[in-house]
């Protein structure tokens, strides 16, 4: 990634964060929103603009913020706003690490003749209390893992 491109997507990470509505429980806003869009090509986040990339990222947080530890939790939304494509169905997950998760939906998908648009595939490790709320995503380094006691959400990805 250029310099130029890292400094516009910093800046259009900023102003998402700035304006997400993100829930309180991801903690700091940009750095929730800098792990959940770490994969996400940085042509797809400008073409988008800072308020659907807020959005997006903000509704998949509010899925997340509950989940009863060894479930998953999904849901479709269809025609959703909340998109980094515009109008597009979107398919929320929320789960436990799932090797192969992501290929056996977008196979699924192509199985029924439904080309995924955009795949946007977080890995975020976060603190979830007893009950399964979460708490925080937590800053971590590329492939760090998390310290002990620490419990991982899981994947949370989603397919426009």
């Amino acid at each position: 990634m250029s310099e130029h491109q890292s400094a516009a997507r910093q800046a259009l990470l900023a102003e998402a964060a700035s304006t997400s509505g993100v829930a309180a429980s991801v903690g700091d806003e940009l750095n929730y929103l800098r792990r959940y869009y770490r994969h996400v090509d940085s042509s797809d986040l400008v073409a988008a603009g800072p308020k659907r990339v807020g959005a997006a990222a903000a509704e998949h947080a509010e899925l997340a913020a509950h989940r009863p530890q060894g479930r998953a939790v999904v849901r479709v939304r269809s025609g959703a706003e909340a998109t980094l494509l515009a109008d597009r169905d979107v398919i929320d997950v929320v789960t436990d690490d799932m090797p192969f998760l992501v290929d056996t939906i977008t196979m699924t998908l192509a199985a029924l003749d439904v080309a995924a648009g955009l795949v946007v595939h977080p890995e975020l490790v976060v603190r979830r209390d007893v009950t399964g709320s979460l708490r925080a995503v937590l800053h971590t380094s590329e492939g760090a893992r998390p310290a002990e006691g620490t419990r991982l959400p899981g994947t949370m990805g989603g397919v426009q």
